[in-house]
């Protein structure tokens, strides 16, 4: 029942309770038990009918009120359902509008699109969010990006002007100079215009070799050898070099090496020596004033390199670019020194190829050092130390080092003792370098200071280190003419001044038992100075067997075959050789060359590799299968690879000399190959004691046993020829004595090599008995041309070449033809070791100066001594 209707019939009747009305509803059913009078029933009716009634009215009321609220709500929620439509509607663009968004970003990064039906608003706002961070990162990395390409296009484009200028300059000087030196009518003037053209060309060609190696380096193809070798080569090659340059900067350059440099390490020698040449060219370079000390030392399993200066250093904010390929550290630097900065850079890259990190410390006007280890340890490495003790494994270094200078070195014994007298307080470094390297050679060294000690009273032997400054050097030469040092057997000088320049002083000073020691001083120059013959190097007199003089006896009238594309190359070439006498003829392609040859015959030929219309190797292939074919082919090549190297060798060549080639080393290739085989020979006049020295020569190797017995000496070595060993001893003296330079050279380098295994020794032979039969073959033809040259020289047909050289020259003199200069100069080559030499310098002499009367003069008084000789 309804609760409002309970409660109307509870107040209508008189009922307190629910169940009370629900009883008296139950009992109207039933007549008889109802309990409620008529009275009651019509009292409760009336009211309930005005209860009825109240809820009648509200109930009208009600629907009244419910009928306007429906009427206003009705309003109102087609507005709210309106402005929710429209909301929905904002929403989806929002929506589409993130979609697209997102979808564009995914694009632009190369990521796949959302679907459709993502509408999530959170979600493609976090996607966008992300998106948008990411988009910006790669928009911070572009900028980057360009902002380095931008640096990288603004450093190559310094580096091509100081590229441009760092050629330009020299090769100005090359067109200039050798403009000066063709117009020069003195020729003096002219050697000197000639030697700077010669200058600048190599300084061009380091600069060459510089951006090829930086080539190399870009593209990673360095290739890094894994021979073994000793430092001793290294040391004595950067000595040689720089021993000028520390000089003319008046600069004290030292070599501290704190291990034996002759034992055995296993790497690539020669890119560690274009390292320490770079470094040590940089410390020569931006050092102005004091000292540079390459060191070399044992750190743990490796060996540490280091060159110190103390020059300008590096400011802080050159440090960080210092290694950059295309970027200087500082671009006034280059302005000021020259260069082009890619020396360190080529350094790093090397060193890092050979197991090593190259590093530096610097300070702004102090100076520098750089450094690097490398692991190129084969076995125990021995390092010493200045306050340490030698090991005994290093015992017999000295007397191992001697005797590799020369045969009689070996059996004399270096002092025990030497004093070394400290002339200023500038040279102290280099006394305590001195006193350390004499200690690890097993000779102990004392160093008192002349300037505040007392020079003791005797001394078994001593040296005196001397500044490049002029007070030390003048109270020197007074100490030294009032005989001061006398008691103490004064034996050499070290200095950093030139040695010629020492060796004057001291000749001025009336001092000719001194030795000098231009610095750095090395292993070798020290244990030569020692040594009591003094006398480690080779023989140099004008009559050595491989000196101009001699060369030009055995090729004079020989016919060479030039083959090159390049006319100035063959000019050049062509020049050389008439200057030694010998006759030229020249071809620039390979079919010209092959039909030059079908109708003359040659001694040699110079043959270019690449020629326009076939290579070198087919050329020299071809010729080497005609019949009865024996000219020497050399090849002439810009490629140094092995790989050009075997093809030349597998085509017929003899050798291969790589463009640009020194004169020198084309004149020696073609004597040392011309000359084909050799027999027994007549003995020279015994008054000529260098052509019997070459005959003694020639009957001491001649013989096969020789070579049998060098491969004895090999089979009982396990890793080094021994010096101690007769044969070798006694060639190394008579090579030396004879001025044999290359078999020379070879003997000391094998001295000086460790071999890994029994085949290396033997192959070493092999190419020393091709040393040595190239030297016999020498020899013969020496003293072959020699027996022949009085027979000649009392012929007029021997006189008649100059004899007509000498009647142009006249015809052009008595015309005042300019031309009588060249004709001169060309006489005074070709004849310049000739009796008459003092003629033909008066002539030319007087032509310099266009006397040409005088000239012609002179001219006349020689054509008729010629002409009256018997």
């Amino acid at each position: 029942m309804n609760s409002l209707l309970t409660r109307q019939l509870r107040k209508a009747f008189g009922l307190k309770t629910t169940e009370q009305l629900e009883q008296w509803l139950s009992s109207l059913d039933d007549t008889q038990t109802s309990e409620i009078s008529q009275h009651e029933l019509q009292k409760g009716l009336k009211h309930l009918i005005k209860r009825v009634d109240d809820s009648y009215q509200f109930h009208e009321r009600d629907i009244t009120l419910r009928e306007r609220s429906l009427e206003l709500s009705s309003k109102e929620l087609f507005a709210a359902n309106e402005q929710i439509r429209n909301e929905l509607v904002v929403q989806q663009k929002v929506v589409d509008t993130l979609r697209s968004s997102v979808n564009l970003l995914l694009v632009d990064q190369n990521k796949p699109p959302i679907k459709d039906n993502l509408a999530n608003i959170s979600t493609l706002s976090e996607m966008m969010l992300e998106l948008t961070n990411e988009q910006k990162a790669v928009e911070r990395k572009v900028q980057r990006a360009l902002d380095d390409a931008e640096s990288a296009n603004k450093a190559k484009s310094e580096f091509l002007a100081t590229i441009s200028h760092e050629i330009r300059t020299p090769m100005n000087a090359v067109i200039g100079l050798t403009h000066l030196a063709l117009d020069a009518e003195d020729a003096e003037n002219k050697q000197a215009y000639l030697e700077k053209v010669k200058k600048n060309a190599a300084y061009l060609l380091d600069l060459i070799n510089n951006i090829l190696d930086l080539s190399k380096v870009e593209a990673g193809k360095i290739d890094v050898a894994n021979d073994t070798f000793s430092l001793t080569d290294t040391i004595e090659k950067l000595a040689h070099v720089f021993q000028i340059k520390a000089s003319e900067k008046h600069l004290q350059l030292l070599f501290d090496i704190r291990i034996d440099p002759h034992q055995p390490f296993i790497g690539d020698s020669e890119k560690i020596y274009q390292v320490l040449l770079n470094l040590l060219s940089n410390a020569v370079k931006f050092t102005s004033t004091g000292t540079i000390i390459m060191t070399i030392s044992a750190r743990a399993e490796d060996v540490f390199f280091s060159v110190a200066d103390t020059g300008m250093g590096i400011n802080e904010n050159s440090k960080a670019k210092l290694f950059d390929a295309f970027v200087q550290a500082d671009t006034s630097i280059s302005r000021q020194f020259g260069g082009t900065g890619l020396g360190l850079t080529i350094c790093k890259s090397l060193v890092q190829h050979m197991g090593g990190q190259l590093d530096f410390t610097s300070e702004e006007g102090k100076g520098s050092e750089f450094y690097f280890s490398l692991p190129i340890i084969k076995d125990t490495i021995t390092s010493f130390l200045a306050t340490g003790q030698a090991s005994t494994a290093n015992s017999d270094l000295a007397s191992d080092l001697a005797s590799n200078l020369d045969s009689d070195l070996a059996s004399k014994a270096n002092p025990k003792k030497v004093l070394c007298i400290k002339s200023c307080p500038s040279v102290a470094q280099g006394c305590v370098i001195l006193k350390q390297t004499l200690h690890r050679l097993h000779i102990d060294c004392e160093i008192i200071d002349s300037t505040q000690d007392t020079l003791p009273d005797s001394a078994d032997t001593s040296v005196i280190f001397l500044p490049d400054g002029n007070e030390a050097w003048q109270r020197f030469i007074t100490q030294l003419k009032m005989g001061e040092f006398t008691h103490l057997n004064l034996c050499t000088v070290i200095s950093s001044r030139a040695k010629v320049n020492v060796m004057n002083k001291l000749k001025n000073a009336h001092v000719e038992d001194i030795d000098v020691i231009e610095l750095p001083f090395t292993d070798l120059d020290l244990l030569a100075t020692f040594s009591p013959s003094n006398d480690h190097k080779i023989n140099l007199h004008r009559d050595g067997l491989e000196t101009n003089k001699w060369r030009k006896r055995r090729l004079t009238g020989k016919h060479v075959l030039i083959v090159d594309d390049d006319t100035i190359s063959i000019e050049i070439s062509q020049q050389i050789l008439r200057n030694i006498g010998m006759k030229v003829t020249s071809a620039l392609t390979g079919e010209q060359a092959l039909a030059v040859c079908d109708e003359s015959d040659f001694d040699a030929i110079l043959l270019d590799c690449h020629l326009p219309d076939m290579s070198g190797q087919e050329v020299a292939n071809r010729l080497s299968m005609k019949d009865g074919w024996s000219a020497p082919i050399i090849a002439l090549s810009t490629d140094e690879s092995v790989a050009a190297r075997e093809k030349a060798f597998e085509s017929g060549m003899c050798q291969y000399l790589v463009k640009p080639a020194i004169a020198d080393f084309i004149i020696h290739a073609i004597d040392k190959h011309i000359h084909s085989g050799y027999i027994d020979i007549k003995a020279p006049p015994a008054d000529n004691v260098f052509l019997t020295s070459l005959s003694s020569f020639y009957d001491a190797y001649k013989h096969p046993s020789i070579i049998t017995t060098l491969l004895d000496i090999a089979e009982s070595s396990e890793n080094t020829i021994p010096a101690g060993s007769p044969l070798i001893s006694q060639m190394l003296d008579d090579t030396k004595r004879i001025g044999a330079f290359s078999l020379h050279r070879y003997l000391v380098e094998l001295l000086n090599k460790h071999f890994e295994s029994q085949e290396g020794i033997k192959h070493a032979i092999v190419t020393l008995s091709q040393h040595l039969d190239a030297t016999l073959r020498l020899i013969v033809h020496t003293l072959e041309v020699e027996a022949a040259v009085p027979a000649v020289a009392s012929s007029q047909e021997a006189k008649q070449p100059l004899i007509e050289s000498i009647q142009e020259l006249m015809l052009l003199l008595e015309s005042f033809d300019a031309q009588a200069i060249m004709q001169i100069e060309d006489i005074r080559r070709e004849y310049r070791d000739s009796e008459h030499l003092d003629y033909i310098d008066n002539i030319q002499q007087l032509c310099s100066v266009y006397d040409f009367e005088h000239a012609l003069e002179f001219s006349d008084q020689l054509l008729e001594r010629l002409s009256n000789e018997k």
